[in-house]
């Protein structure tokens, strides 16, 4: 193997080890992910009235679905606060998506 391309497979490792090593870590010092049901997510944002002043915030974010409900359902400001950095990817991904 060639002089790059050991630090080239010694990034990519790296980065593998970063984004699962942190799923695995946030599984078993935090809860588990769990993603919410698209019904009651459904549920749960009828009964909110989101305006366009409102800030949501959502603690433990994982895939962002709950924060993309709230975008759709006229939230001013959406955040989501993950320490897995998978599910930070994955939200970042969903959400731009939607803004596009």
């Amino acid at each position: 193997m060639s002089y790059p391309a050991i630090f080239i497979l010694m990034g990519l490792l790296i980065i593998i080890f970063g984004v699962l090593g942190t799923a695995i870590w946030a599984g078993f010092s935090a809860a588990p992910w769990v993603p919410t049901r698209k019904k009651d997510l459904a549920r749960a944002f009828s009964l909110l009235s989101l305006s366009s002043a409102d800030v949501f915030v959502d603690l433990g974010s994982g895939d962002g679905r709950i924060v993309k409900q709230a975008v759709r359902s006229g939230a001013g400001k959406a955040r989501g606060v993950e320490i897995s950095y998978f599910f930070v990817l994955l939200s970042v991904t969903r959400l731009s998506l939607l803004l596009s």
